[in-house]
């Protein structure tokens, strides 16, 4: 099964709903620990694909037991960016997310 994330997503499992308070009274925190989790995705990431069991020719995603033809694996959720709001999506969840998209070549999104 493959699993995946944003790191604000991430940032957000570990640190709860404080997340949405340290975006506005520390900016400056919040980019440093969303590198960490950006770099923690991105090993997560090529960790799963190493273990994922191929069947009939694509991988069974774990959101919502998926089928998806290979090459593509994976998802990336986006909870925490959409929760916060357009400002905050823009300055803490986007740019991280494209930073993640250079380094993985087929994913895809959903929200079930």
């Amino acid at each position: 099964r493959s699993e995946g994330g944003a790191p604000l997503d991430m940032a957000n499992g570990a640190m709860g709903d404080s997340l949405f308070t340290e975006m506005i009274e520390h900016k400056g925190n919040m980019h440093r620990v969303l590198e960490i989790c950006k770099d923690a995705c991105d090993a997560m990431y090529a960790m799963q694909q190493e273990c994922a069991s191929q069947v009939l020719g694509g991988t069974i995603a774990a959101q919502g037991n998926i089928w998806i033809p290979a090459p593509m694996f994976g998802y990336i959720s986006t909870d925490a960016g959409h929760m916060a709001g357009p400002r905050f999506y823009e300055k803490f969840d986007k740019t991280y997310l494209e930073q993640r998209a250079e380094n993985m070549r087929d994913f895809y999104y959903t929200h079930i």
